[in-house]
């Protein structure tokens, strides 16, 4: 499988860990970036065998490789997705899916799921934690409750800031809720600015109603540390709970009665670049289920667009 990196620096370090992880079940084809020299410092380290493209629309014409792994601002998602996929070739792009519902409608619209193969990097449900809880969930019955609490710390760049930890970060909340929780019915939300000068926001709340439950996420950029960073998941099913734990240290706690809770050690410890970049391959040849395809990374940016609307108004939608 040959593939193409567009943007080399940044949050690509994951996905080049995971690349190389794969060894010679994948080469690095093309490394694509408007900035060269970040281009060349990873060729020169990680992908020697690579050719460095500085307009990735030239790989519209180009037939030797495979698939595209996107890494570059979320301005660039849709179009970037849209004319890959369009040109044959499998795609992977960074959360979010993109900017704007109108962007997310053309997307829709634009890739075929019984086309090549579509993945949105939905980071959090390859995460080692999150993997181990998930093994343990058909136990707990029907789910009826879940929280979430992921922050990013106070250094983060202008782009993140301009998005607001709603959107960027929360992005990871409202998948992941909607993975577990399923649809939702209702979407609540506020969001304030206090620690990040220049931020659209930098600490939000959502309350989602589902079928069967509520989830309650809560998203920031006001974090300080390692323990304002990952303070995990809780999830209350109607035969037992669990909470995944991330820092200080990672646990997972498994309770399947009234009295007992019980430790349980994490079977998935290899990190989330390894893990997603593997099955994305893996999807790409057929040999795994897409679990973020472009039906989720929709149903994702319109609970963030609903979310935008309680923002304005107060009320629930």
């Amino acid at each position: 499988m040959r593939v193409a990196l567009i943007g080399t620096s940044g949050i690509a370090g994951a996905h080049i860990s995971g690349w190389k992880a794969l060894g010679d079940e994948a080469e690095m084809a093309y490394l694509v970036d408007v900035n060269r020299e970040a281009a060349e410092a990873a060729k020169a380290e990680h992908f020697p065998g690579a050719q460095i493209i500085e307009n990735w629309r030239d790989l519209l014409e180009r037939d030797d490789f495979d698939a595209a792994d996107i890494c570059t601002p979320t301005r660039f998602h849709a179009e970037m997705s849209i004319a890959l996929h369009q040109a044959g070739k499998c795609v992977m792009t960074e959360k979010p899916l993109c900017e704007t519902m109108d962007e997310a409608e053309q997307m829709r619209e634009a890739i075929d799921p019984a086309g090549p193969a579509f993945m949105v990097e939905h980071r959090w449900l390859f995460e080692g934690p999150f993997m181990s809880l998930a093994e343990h969930i058909p136990a707990l019955g029907r789910l009826h409750w879940m929280r979430m609490r992921l922050g990013h710390r106070l250094a983060i760049s202008p782009g993140i800031k301009a998005s607001g930890a709603l959107l960027d970060m929360g992005y990871h909340h409202v998948y992941t809720a909607l993975h577990l929780m399923g649809p939702a019915k209702g979407v609540y939300a506020t969001a304030h600015t206090y620690a990040q000068e220049g931020a659209k926001d930098d600490s939000g709340l959502y309350v989602l109603t589902h079928e069967a439950g509520t989830s309650v996420l809560e998203p920031n950029f006001s974090s300080f540390g390692p323990v304002g960073l990952y303070r995990g998941i809780e999830v209350y099913g109607s035969e037992g709970s669990a909470l995944v734990r991330v820092a200080p240290t990672q646990e997972l706690w498994v309770t399947r009665d009234e009295k007992s809770v019980e430790m349980v050690p994490m079977r998935v410890t290899s990190s989330w670049g390894s893990n997603v970049v593997a099955h994305f391959r893996k999807v790409c040849l057929g040999e795994a289920e897409n679990p973020a395809g472009i039906a989720e990374g929709y149903a994702a940016m319109q609970v963030i667009a609903r979310a935008q609307k309680s923002l304005e108004d107060g009320c629930t939608h």
